[in-house]
């Protein structure tokens, strides 16, 4: 980060770090600025998913936004490396709640057209970003690029021998030392625990501890796909005090 900032202040115009505020704290970002006229201009919110960060959207659309005349609000929410290590923020699965402040944030700056804002989310960020845009209103556009349409494909693609030959080991994976393994990760890591559940159900392997796979693609607030507790990955939403991002009130499209 501190490498980033710095190059961030040679550029013309500087690419300017921001703090947005955020429930009790702030989420750390950066304004591209198309020039320094303060001409209201199109502008992208984006954001990264489960472990990219900010400073890398620079290379992932940021600058080129910038370069085709649109303003770029890049930022790092619950989650995501800056506010998880710093912060202690975890994610939380109604992300409207994230992008409603982050929207209010992007209304004060007067090179920014409210009526031209874009939410791109990469990675898990093209899950989290429709979620977003179904309560968050002022946005004009959504962008979703979540990066894998089949992740079994992409866990076996590289394996020797046929997907059928490499799926079949797989099952076949369960020797009591593997199991122990998985259990002990499981129960030592959350985020492990949240990885092993994920990735094996998208497999198809049965897991050592019970995956239920989700039964409603609108998960209510704080609630797991299974209608259990919010898993470990997930902080208890805080509703914010803005009506715009009340599920009570809007529609999922």
């Amino acid at each position: 980060m501190a490498c980033f900032r710095a190059a961030a202040a040679l550029f013309t115009p500087v690419i300017e770090p921001v703090e947005i505020p955020y429930e009790d704290t702030t989420l750390p970002g950066y304004f591209y600025r198309v020039d320094d006229s303060g001409t209201p201009r199109p502008t992208l919110i984006m954001h990264n998913g489960f472990d990219g960060t900010a400073e890398e959207l620079h290379f992932f659309g940021a600058m080129a936004a910038v370069e085709r005349g649109d303003n770029v609000l890049a930022f790092d929410g619950p989650g995501m490396p800056g506010p998880r290590h710093h912060q202690g923020l975890v994610f939380r699965p109604d992300w409207e709640n994230v992008i409603t402040p982050v929207v209010d944030f992007a209304e004060t700056l007067p090179e920014v057209d409210d009526s031209r804002i874009a939410l791109v989310g990469l990675s898990m960020g093209g899950l989290l970003a429709p979620r977003a845009a179904a309560f968050e209103h002022r946005l004009a556009a959504l962008i979703a690029v979540d990066g894998l349409y089949d992740l079994g494909q992409i866990a076996v693609r590289n394996v020797p021998g046929t997907r059928e030959e490499a799926e079949r080991l797989l099952r076949a994976a369960s020797a009591p030392e593997l199991d122990a393994a998985f259990e002990q990760a499981m129960n030592s890591d959350p985020i492990a625990r949240w990885a092993i559940n994920h990735g094996m159900y998208v497999m198809g392997v049965d897991t050592p501890v019970p995956s239920t796979p989700p039964t409603s693609t609108t998960p209510s607030p704080g609630a797991s796909p299974s209608g259990s507790s919010a898993p470990p990955w997930c902080a208890t939403p805080k509703r914010t005090s803005s009506s715009r991002a009340s599920p009570s009130s809007s529609t999922t499209t």
